[in-house]
C-alpha cells in the first residue's frame, strides 16, 4: 500500500486526509474486519484534532486575509486579461507591441499561481510588481495600466501585514496543542493501519470472507495516500510542515474541512 507522507503534509492537508480515510474506512467496515477497538482510537483523536483546529482557524484577521486574497486575486486577473487582450488584438500597433512586452514578464510569474499558498502568492506578486516597475513602467503609464500595478502593491502589501499579524497570533495562541493533537491523531491512524495491514495479509493467505472488503478499502486508501502525497509536493507543503497552515482551513461540511473545517475549508 502507498502510505500517507504526513511528514511531509502542512497540517491543514493533514487533517483533511485524515477526514477523507473515514469517509472510505468506516466505523461498519471496522466492526466487519474486528478492528473496532482501533478504530473508535482514531476516530477520538481526529476528533479532538478537528475541533482544535477549526478553534485555530477562528482569528478574526481570516475573513481579512480571505476578502484581501480574494481582492488582489481580482486585480491580478483583470491586468493579466486585459494586458494579454491588448498583446493580440490591440488597434495601435505601439501599444500591442507595448503589451506583447509586459505580458511576456507576466507570464514569467503565472505558471501554477493559482494553487500557491498564502506566503509563496505574497512573494510572487511582490516580485511581479517590481519586474514591471523595474522593465515596463514607461510601457503601463503608455498603456493607462499602472494604477493596477499601484493597486496590487498596496492590497499585496496589507494583506502581508494581515498574514503576518493572524501567524504571530495563533502562533502564540494554541501551537503547542494543535501539534499534540495532530501527532496523537497520526499516531492512532498508523496504528489502525498496521493492524489492517497485518490482517489483510492473513485474509490473502487463508482466502478470508472479508478479503474483498480488505482489497477495497486497501485500494481507496492508496489512491486518497497518492493523490495527497502529489498535491503536497507540488504546492509545496514539505516546506511548511511545521508552520501553521495559511490557505486551507477546515470546511464545516467535511467533517474536516480543510480545507482548511478541514475539519477543512476550501479556501489557496
Amino acid at each position: 500500500m502507498v502510505y500517507a507522507r504526513f511528514d511531509k503534509y502542512r497540517k491543514a492537508r493533514t487533517v483533511q486526509f485524515l477526514n477523507d480515510a473515514l469517509d472510505i474506512f468506516t466505523l461498519e467496515d471496522a466492526k466487519k474486519l474486528k478492528l473496532e477497538s482501533k478504530y473508535k482510537l482514531l476516530i477520538d483523536t481526529i476528533d479532538k484534532l478537528n475541533a482544535i483546529w477549526k478553534s485555530s482557524r477562528g482569528s478574526k484577521l481570516t475573513s481579512q486575509l480571505k476578502e484581501l486574497d480574494t481582492l488582489r486575486g481580482s486585480i491580478y486577473a483583470g491586468f493579466k486579461v486585459t494586458i494579454d487582450t491588448w498583446s493580440r488584438n490591440h488597434f495601435d500597433d505601439a501599444k500591442r507591441k507595448m503589451a506583447k512586452e509586459v505580458i511576456s514578464s507576466v507570464q514569467v510569474y503565472s505558471s501554477g499561481f493559482n494553487e500557491l499558498p498564502y506566503q509563496e502568492e505574497t512573494a510572487v506578486l511582490r516580485s511581479l510588481v517590481k519586474t514591471l516597475n523595474d522593465l515596463h513602467t514607461d510601457k503601463l503609464i503608455a498603456l493607462n495600466m499602472q494604477d493596477w500595478i499601484i493597486k496590487l502593491e498596496e492590497v499585496n502589501n496589507q494583506f502581508e501585514k494581515r498574514y503576518i499579524e493572524r501567524t504571530q497570533e495563533l502562533s502564540v495562541r494554541n501551537e503547542g496543542e494543535i501539534n499534540k493533537a495532530r501527532q496523537e491523531a497520526v499516531a492512532s491512524y498508523r496504528t489502525l493501519i498496521s493492524l489492517f495491514d497485518a490482517r489483510f495479509m492473513i485474509a490473502e493467505d487463508e482466502n478470508n470472507e472479508n478479503l474483498d472488503l480488505f482489497k477495497k478499502i486497501s485500494n481507496q486508501l492508496k489512491q486518497l495516500a497518492e493523490q495527497h502525497n502529489a498535491a503536497a509536493l507540488r504546492t509545496k507543503d514539505s516546506q511548511k510542515g511545521a508552520e501553521i497552515d495559511d490557505d486551507e482551513e477546515i470546511d464545516d461540511n467535511d467533517d474536516t474541512t480543510n480545507d482548511e473545517n478541514e475539519v477543512v475549508e476550501n479556501e489557496q
